[in-house]
């Protein structure tokens, strides 16, 4: 989620920009998004901003993943608000019973977890055990380079300080088979972008794999190559070379924000640790049919109070206000 600074900072850019000294520039604005999803992270949610109390709501009431399946939609609205019914709680019960009474394939969903060490440990353990691992022509694993003021760093130094500067992992599995996801939007004008998740299809060389990607238009194949993204750290110029890739048969929660998955496996325990991830990682999926649940805690359904609170705040503004945009 954008944050208070952000959008109090994004305002400030408007205003240079058009020489305006009016909120975002005098030109305007539409704000879309929801606010029981993730928070900001070690930041003030985006309606601390004072700007925010410019705006006014408006409420999509529609939603077009779950078009299809309305009682997963209706499931999911207890979750984002944190108050479950009885009925909800049985259901999500039963959800847990099914899963381990029934035979699953690993790939054939995605697992969805809270941290990322997690992640990576699902997606070593998957992706060594493809058939095509064994062999040296198709898999190998790519570890990036990292540097600082032209000074190389190994492994132990670059991985958490580089964490917060780069999406490109540190050690990326890649196998003929392996499930990926593309980290930035250089391909975007193809219909390729950040999160679009694909196969490895051919590994080409140490620099460069082929990875079928399902777009709107069909399955597209592209060829990959290794990147490198620039940034500052602690004043000094750095660098990191890598694919711009990471291994997809398990993602952190924040990682699936805005997208949607065919299937996904998530656990509500104790590892849901902040406001919004149960909610995010139960939306992921189409319909109630495409999701998997492990376990269930219901203390993993957490919903931000301050969300709630600035909820009634703005369906009280729209109660009061709108009919004036219709006399």
């Amino acid at each position: 989620m954008v944050s208070s600074q952000l959008f109090t900072f994004i305002s400030k850019i408007f205003c240079k920009l058009h020489s305006n000294s009016l909120e975002f520039g005098g030109i305007p604005v539409l704000v879309i998004g929801d606010l029981a999803q993730l928070p900001p992270v070690k930041r003030d949610p985006v309606f601390y901003s004072p700007l925010w109390k410019t705006f006014f709501p408006l409420f999509l009431r529609k939603s077009c993943r779950q078009q299809d399946d309305d009682e997963f939609f209706q499931i999911l609205q207890e979750v984002r608000i944190g108050i479950l019914s009885e009925q909800t709680i049985q259901a999500i019960k039963l959800k847990v019973e099914m899963y381990q009474e029934q035979n699953n394939t690993t790939l054939d969903t995605t697992y969805i977890v809270s941290h990322r060490k997690m992640a990576q440990t699902i997606n070593s353990i998957i992706s060594t055990k493809l058939p095509s691992f064994n062999s040296n022509e198709e898999s190998f694993t790519s570890i990036s380079v990292d540097s600082v003021n032209n000074e190389q760093w190994n492994r132990s130094q670059s991985e958490k300080a580089f964490m917060h500067y780069t999406n490109y992992p540190v050690e990326l599995v890649l196998s003929v088979g392996t499930r990926v996801m593309f980290l930035n939007n250089t391909q975007f004008k193809h219909g390729l972008y950040n999160g679009s998740i694909g196969i490895v299809m051919k590994i080409c060389s140490q620099e460069s794999v082929e990875v079928a990607f399902p777009l709107t238009d069909g399955i597209k194949t592209f060829t990959i190559q290794k990147d490198t993204v620039f940034f500052t750290f602690n004043g000094m110029p750095a660098k990191r070379t890598q694919f711009p890739l990471q291994n997809a048969f398990a993602l952190t929660v924040h990682k699936t924000q805005s997208i949607t998955l065919p299937h996904s496996t998530l656990s509500l325990d104790e590892s849901i640790f902040a406001c919004g991830q149960a909610y995010i990682a139960m939306s992921r999926s189409p319909s109630w049919d495409k999701l998997d649940i492990t376990s269930f805690n219901i203390n993993s359904i957490k919903t931000d109070k301050r969300v709630l609170e600035e909820y009634n705040r703005l369906q009280e503004i729209y109660n009061n206000n709108i009919s004036k945009f219709f006399t």
